[in-house]
């Protein structure tokens, strides 16, 4: 994998803006990231990425 396609993966890896309306909850979702005209195999690579954020008094940001 190139590392513009590696970077791109990790950009894709986590949601934008909180999606959570009482700031906890899941967010999962599929991306498919077109590779390089220079890699071998699939044209494609697919992702899938699962975030979860719970409130934790324990943790100095309050939620983990």
């Amino acid at each position: 994998m190139s590392e513009r396609e590696s970077k791109s993966i990790s950009h894709m890896s986590f949601p934008d803006s909180n999606a959570f309306t009482k700031a906890e909850g899941t967010c999962e979702y599929v991306f498919r990231l077109k590779r390089d005209k220079s890699s071998e195999g699939s044209k494609f690579c697919f992702g899938y990425t699962f975030f979860c954020q719970n409130k934790d008094t324990g943790n100095t940001r309050g939620y983990r």
